[in-house]
């Protein structure tokens, strides 16, 4: 009786454990620096990442890939211009961000040099997409100089 209560016990053990992880094949989603991810409460991910300028007359961006839950490549990649005319440099690390406040709700901010017009040097810009990325995040108003003088909104960055 023991025996096969034993024998029992490693056969559910058997069926109880996870079969191993397999690993994605990984793709490329753009050129740029410091790439940040958020993925929404549904599995949906995004990627962003910082596009610096890239000569004259192309002002620096932002990139903007979403994967969807279990996808192998973006199925929506966009540039995110800047606002503004003036030469837009991105600036150091952690300068773009990605937030996935829910299933539709997605907040890209990005820190630029000279990219909101006359006599503001330096600035950060929030990007907000109301439809889980299906289309572009739009610009909303510039939310100041840096974010530690008035660059923090009511409800963040």
């Amino acid at each position: 009786m023991r025996r096969i209560v034993g024998l029992l016990m490693v056969a559910v053990a058997l069926v109880i454990v996870p079969a191993p992880a397999r690993a994605a094949t990984p793709f490329t989603v753009g050129q740029g620096v410091n790439p940040k991810i958020a993925v929404a409460p549904n599995g949906t991910g995004y990627v962003v990442w910082g596009i610096p300028e890239r000569g004259s007359g192309t002002d620096a961006a932002i990139g903007f890939c979403r994967i969807p839950a279990g996808g192998t490549a973006c199925d929506r990649l966009f540039t995110i211009e800047y606002p503004g005319t003036a030469t837009n440099d991105v600036l150091s690390p952690g300068n773009v961000t990605v937030t996935a406040e829910s299933d539709t709700r997605i907040r890209v901010t990005g820190s630029c040099w000279q990219c909101l017009g006359a006599g503001v040097t330096e600035a950060v810009v929030r990007f907000v997409s109301s439809n889980g990325g299906s289309t572009a995040p739009m610009g909303e108003p510039g939310l100041g100089t840096t974010p530690t003088t008035n660059g923090v909104g009511p409800d963040g960055i």
